[in-house]
């Protein structure tokens, strides 16, 4: 039976600035952070097999994000 490693970590991915705000029928700009925007990413490995799992405090992720995602493995 192979080892089964697992990790895990969380940071914030707050912005440090100013940002549109989704989901209005108009723009609205933040004016202030009321909760920190985190990801959270678990790792496991076991022998060759690998699997990271992440998790978004995000209305959607953007394509963009998903291809650099993809492409670092």
């Amino acid at each position: 039976m192979e080892k089964l490693n697992v990790g895990w970590s969380e940071v914030s991915i707050t912005p440090d600035k100013k940002i549109a705000l989704a989901g209005q029928f108009v723009e609205r700009v933040s004016e202030y952070v009321e909760t920190p925007i985190t990801v959270t990413a678990l790792a496991v490995t076991s022998g060759d097999e690998q699997m990271i799992i992440c998790s978004c405090d995000l209305v959607n992720i953007g394509e963009n994000l998903v291809e650099d995602v993809i492409h670092a493995s």
